[in-house]
């Protein structure tokens, strides 16, 4: 399998920048997600690396070499589309073996060795009109993976599909990745399939990688709003530094204020604004508190809140409140969740509050706006 490099790729289309200087290493038999919103860049980033579009700036290299100058077929990168790319009267079995060359023997036994191991054997004989959309998609990954490909790129393949389906056909891509130790680009709006399938995740907002990590990194330390917005479910307080303080910054935040770590160390100024991220389950229910604002006790945030909406969702039940700090969300277990119009005293812990670096805050939402 190839290693892939990316540099300072930047792509335009007249006025708009799609992919705007991104880099980014993948190493040989790893599989790194691409998780971004719709309209980020992230298919046009794999057309980029595939050939189908040429940037403006910058290069990619499959093991050390530059293959901008290579035509597409020859760069030995196998696509998966959302939309299958089927070739409706062909076989199953046609499809797959479409685009192999050579002696007809040793394509037929390729094409059995991808139909057993998508286990579509008994189908081979059917057209894609006649198997089933999950199915579909199988034929598409074996496909894309018959030339024996050094790279494959799957462009959101999942998301056309019900609930239910994506699912399972998310383990079983994963199962495949870690059998074949394919080098692999999946691109995905889905935080799931990012986290549940990437070795490591690239977050990816406006065309820029904004975050590159192993999933657990990313949802326990986002680096930025955008980033928190598409990992996991956090709150932003909206704070003013006061100034520094031994083991980090103390903010005025919600009528009192709190002093919030800046591990890693962040370079705030005084008098300026800084946002907090604070995750939804980590708003609980709290002792009693004096008066309606917000103040710190011990190494807890406590305040007031009205509950103004509540949301059940199984297991938990995510509650919006009205706080001294703004709109705050907060997941509480169904069974002891307050109804709608409840007051109650609610706390923060004081290692639950984590501090953005400077620029972070570029979402522009309310107190306490919910991240998700």
């Amino acid at each position: 399998m190839a290693s892939l490099e990316l540099i300072g790729l930047t792509k335009r289309f007249a006025e708009v920048t799609a992919v705007d200087n991104v880099s980014l290493s993948v190493a040989s038999g790893e599989l790194v997600a691409i998780l971004g919103a719709s309209g980020c860049g992230k298919t046009t980033l794999l057309r980029l690396i595939a050939g189908l579009e040429r940037p403006w700036t910058g290069d990619v290299r499959c093991d050390g070499r530059s293959v901008l100058g290579v035509p597409v077929e020859r760069r030995g990168v196998g696509f998966v589309f959302q939309s299958y790319a089927l070739f409706p009267h062909m076989s199953v079995r046609r499809n797959i073996a479409y685009g192999l060359r050579g002696p007809r023997s040793g394509a037929r036994r390729r094409v059995d060795e991808l139909l057993d191991l998508v286990r579509l054997r008994d189908l081979a004989s059917r057209r894609p009109g006649e198997i089933s959309a999950g199915q579909c998609q199988r034929v598409a990954l074996a496909r894309a993976l018959a030339p024996r490909p050094r790279l494959l790129l799957l462009d959101e393949p999942l998301s056309a599909l019900d609930a239910a389906l994506r699912g399972a056909l998310r383990e079983e891509l994963g199962g495949l990745q870690r059998a074949l130790q394919q080098t692999a680009l999946y691109v995905t709006h889905d935080r799931r399939e990012a986290f549940s399938l990437g070795e490591r995740v690239a977050v990816m907002h406006a065309g820029r990688i904004e975050q590159v990590g192993p999933p657990r990194c990313l949802h326990e330390r986002p680096l930025t709003e955008e980033v928190a917005r598409l990992v996991g479910s956090f709150n932003v307080l909206r704070a003013r530094v006061i100034g520094r303080e031994q083991g980090g910054w103390r903010l005025a935040v919600g009528g009192g204020t709190v002093v919030v770590s800046d591990e890693p160390e962040t370079a705030h100024e005084v008098g300026g604004a800084a946002a907090i991220l604070v995750r939804e389950d980590a708003v609980a229910a709290g002792a009693s508190v004096d008066g309606t604002r917000c103040r710190r006790r011990g190494d807890r945030l406590r305040f007031r809140g009205t509950v103004r909406e509540a949301f059940y969702e199984g297991d938990v039940t995510v509650l919006l409140l009205e706080t001294p700090l703004g709109r705050l969300r907060a997941q509480v277990a169904s069974e002891v969740a307050q109804g709608v119009g409840t007051e109650a005293e609610w706390e923060i812990p004081q290692e639950a509050l984590q501090l953005l670096k400077p620029g972070g805050a570029a979402l522009g939402l309310d107190n306490g706006g919910s991240s998700t």
